[in-house]
């Protein structure tokens, strides 16, 4: 079974060097079924459409297994060695692709190089090149709108496929990179989606359950969606820092590979808040940081729920800093209906410009609901 840990103020922290103010215990991620891509075979697929970033691509693969990156996640999860097993140059790709023409496509393409076959651990992963886009339901995923990247079950023995749109940026192989990396974890950990994740939304009254529950109102966050606009450097590569159970149970920084400067994040004193139509509501929120911190940091506020008209926006000049209260103010729209609620992120950005892809944004969430 799933299990999140506690959402309270920390029976961990602060410890000496922190803040000091009260902060909430971040979930642990257990594994519900145990299912693993163990050991990892990975399988590279770039068309010929985007050859110049074909070696790239491939050096990122074959290098996974000796990355620190890597080590640092198989030692927690029990992941066991990866392999680039395979790295295979495609057909042109010259059209948006549905999630049936990226299996095809993928099928294609491992069959007329003679395999790898699926054998129950290889994760088949495909880059798709610049302008084209995955047609979700019958929608283009326009720039990246609804994502940059996912996985999915690839045949029955309990392989996976993973596709990458380019999704622009300074540079789009990084961003390529990182949403690889984001998705080769989460495949080899959560290959049937009941292995680490996180619990679906209640279907009914998710403000009686933890917050963290109703991310991005479907529930089920996986090891990477936790962690999504914090990065890893490591050699030429750009890596997603994935959600570390050992680092939560610390009480700082809950995404590793660990980094060597203070984790901040606007905290809040408890998970949902009741809210009735109409109604601006001011909610608190708390600057902390895992270590000395002296600039302060922006925060931005986003609301995601089924119902159009909640707004979202952070109090005072839209910035934190430790030992620092603000508040993030909710308004519900006049017409919401009793079992109407929202899920607001609150991100914390990074204090200062640097190069592209570090670690860019921390965020936490909280909740309002009409009674």
């Amino acid at each position: 079974m799933v299990v999140t840990g506690a959402i309270a103020w920390s029976a961990c922290g602060p410890s000496p060097g922190d803040s000091g103010a009260p902060r909430l215990s971040f979930p642990f991620v257990n594994s519900y079924d145990g299912a693993l891509l163990v050991p990892l075979n990975l399988i590279t697929i770039v068309s010929q459409t985007q050859s110049g970033d074909a070696e790239f691509l491939f050096g990122f693969s074959s290098g996974i297994g000796a990355s620190a990156w890597w080590k640092r996640l198989a030692g927690e999860y029990s992941l066991g060695p990866a392999s680039a097993t395979a790295n295979l140059m495609g057909p042109p790709i010259t059209g948006d692709m549905t999630d049936h023409d990226v299996y095809d496509y993928i099928t294609s393409v491992v069959t007329a190089n003679g395999g790898p076959a699926r054998n129950g651990n290889s994760l088949y992963l495909l880059y798709l090149p610049a302008g084209i886009t995955v047609i979700e339901k019958g929608v283009p995923n326009t720039d990246c709108e609804k994502f940059g990247a996912y996985h999915a079950e690839y045949g029955t023995r309990g392989d996976n496929l993973a596709v990458v749109q380019q999704c622009g940026g300074a540079d789009p192989r990084d961003s390529m990179t990182a949403a690889a990396s984001h998705e080769i974890i989460e495949a080899t950990t959560d290959p049937d989606y009941q292995s680490y994740a996180l619990p679906r939304i209640a279907p009914h009254a998710p403000w009686t359950e933890s917050i963290w529950n109703a991310y991005d109102l479907t529930g089920q966050a996986e090891l990477a969606d936790l962690c999504e606009g914090t990065y890893y450097l490591e050699g030429s590569y750009y890596y997603q820092r994935i959600w570390s159970n050992v680092d939560v149970a610390k009480g700082g920084d809950p995404c590793a590979p660990e980094l060597a400067e203070p984790y901040y994040d606007a905290l809040l004193a408890q998970d949902w808040y009741p809210i009735e139509a109409g109604q601006t509501l001011s909610i608190p929120i708390f600057g902390w940081a895992s270590s000395g911190m002296a600039s302060s940091w922006p925060v931005d506020a986003h609301v995601a729920s089924a119902n159009t008209g909640f707004t979202a926006t952070v109090g005072g000049d839209g910035t934190l800093r430790v030992d620092e209260t603000s508040s993030v103010s909710v308004t519900a729209p006049g017409d919401a209906p009793s079992g109407t609620f929202a899920v607001v992120s609150v991100d914390g950005e990074r204090p200062m410009t640097t190069t592209p892809l570090t670690d860019a944004a921390h965020i936490n969430y909280v909740g309002v609901y009409v009674p």
